[in-house]
């Protein structure tokens, strides 16, 4: 087969039902199938000369080309897969907010040949035996896990064997130089309390279900914050929802404030630990005549509406958005990092939130 002329347009016969390899698309070219290799591989091609790429890369679109996972697998001695390691398999996939952080983190590793594989945790019995034979199992290059499955063990084989791994740790108590993800609560929290003070409120109330376990910093950041600005303890509402659960969370929420609706009309504002909650507060007052944004202001938390499992044309209520679309990419640049050094990336990187005004607080 002769090489390509490359002076005018590129006219390739091939028979597509067959996939292209990297063997034709050199026999193409005029040059070796390792040169297409590194070509056609970011992390490489700037070892061959511009020219060559160029005539290389026209040739694999013309031919179709789409790269072999098993073939990379093989040449690179890699599994071209990152774990995800998951305890509460059934409830963090339903959960609304990881499927956005999901969906970037995939994306993200996808652009650069990496697929995704979930892998599961039985029980907290079994839990530390069954990561540490995914860590030795060579299944995946690296890891995304969970503070609350990092234990000593887990770390220590981290470390000694420099897997490439990104630990979520929001309440910040993984205490080694080891690659995390954190969430700055301070910025979000900040901005919506001088918000607040800025437009003259001062009777404010914080409103949590009794089971915020799952992200405690979010309220004690909000409530810190007010009593350094302010000098006072926020005044804090506590209910006790008969259902627990984010499908639940809105109407037990409505539930509660319509009975508490004579406290909640003391004040100017309403701060609650989720959105739905605040929503269901919203819909509390609604019904009792008060207008959100207009009669008093509300804020959540977690920026629910621009979700696309909430999908809402025109998002009402003002909130601390979490980020996770950028905690998803973020993750998957710290892992392909690591992979392209070749060790472990130890600096831990703070997403920051941030408040949104829309009309619940009158914007």
């Amino acid at each position: 087969m002769q090489p390509l002329a490359f002076s005018g347009n590129v006219n390739i016969i091939y028979n597509m039902k067959k996939l292209a390899t990297l063997k034709n698309i050199a026999e193409y070219v005029g040059v070796n199938p390792a040169t297409v290799s590194r070509a056609l591989d970011p992390g490489k091609k700037k070892l061959i000369s511009a020219e060559v790429c160029e005539k290389i890369e026209k040739v694999a679109n013309k031919l179709n080309y789409r790269p072999r996972a098993s073939g990379r697998s093989l040449a690179t001695n890699k599994s071209l897969s990152i774990g995800i390691v998951l305890q509460r398999l059934e409830k963090d996939m339903g959960e609304p907010f990881f499927a956005v952080f999901l969906s970037s983190f995939i994306i993200c590793l996808s652009k650069s040949g990496y697929s995704v594989q979930i892998l599961p945790v039985s029980d907290d019995q079994t839990r530390e035996k069954e990561i540490l034979n995914y860590l030795y199992s060579g299944r995946v290059d690296g890891f995304f896990i969970g503070q609350a499955m990092a234990d000593d063990k887990v770390l220590d084989e981290i470390e000694s064997r420099k897997v490439p791994v990104v630990i979520l740790d929001e309440i910040k108590q993984v205490k080694r130089n080891l690659p995390c993800i954190r969430v700055d609560e301070q910025s979000g929290a900040t901005e919506a309390v001088d918000f607040l003070l800025k437009n003259g409120i001062s009777k404010v109330a914080y409103r949590v279900h009794d089971y915020i376990h799952f992200s405690p910093l979010r309220m004690v950041t909000f409530e810190n914050t007010w009593l350094e600005k302010t000098g006072k303890n926020i005044e804090k509402i506590i209910y006790k929802p008969k259902v627990r659960g984010t499908l639940s969370d809105r109407v037990e929420s409505y539930k509660s404030a319509m009975k508490d609706i004579g406290t909640l009309k003391k004040y100017e504002a309403i701060v609650c630990c989720t959105d739905l909650s605040a929503l269901g507060v919203i819909d509390a007052l609604s019904d009792n005549g008060i207008v959100a944004g207009k009669d008093m202001m509300i804020i959540g938390y977690d920026n629910i509406e621009e979700n696309p499992n909430y999908p809402q044309t025109q998002p009402i209520l003002s909130t601390i958005d979490k980020q996770y679309r950028i905690c998803g990419k973020t993750a998957a640049e710290m892992l392909l990092r690591q992979l392209e050094t070749g060790g472990l990336y130890g600096s831990s990187i703070s997403i920051s939130t941030k408040f949104i005004r829309r009309s619940s607080t009158g914007e």
